[in-house]
């Protein structure tokens, strides 16, 4: 059973942003992108770990409004992370193992 919860909308990410205090991104590509499929496991056991953050997966292959949103955001490759509260980003993630991504987003 995953602990992220995946979205492939754009309205379904606003939605979960907007009803989370703290949310967790994983803008990845479900094909072809070797980083995004490693980030995967760690990013998964992670959420099994920080039980106040909502983990979203969103799938920038599915929908291109969550590409363009990330490129508005300024990044240019996938994966990317960012940490949400109260609806602002506030971060960009940076580590790639569970427990670098739980500290990370403890601090």
């Amino acid at each position: 059973m995953s602990n992220a919860v995946e979205v492939t909308r754009m309205s379904e990410l606003k939605d979960v942003i907007a009803n989370n205090d703290k949310v967790l991104v994983d803008f990845s590509r479900a094909e072809g992108c070797v980083w995004c499929k490693r980030l995967a496991p760690h990013f998964e056991a992670a959420a099994g770990m920080a039980t106040d953050t909502t983990f979203v997966v969103a799938d920038v292959d599915q929908d291109a409004a969550l590409l363009h949103e990330l490129m508005d955001q300024g990044f240019r490759s996938v994966p990317t992370v960012l940490l949400f509260e109260n609806g602002e980003r506030v971060a960009e993630v940076k580590s790639r193992t569970a427990l670098q991504i739980v500290g990370e987003i403890k601090r």
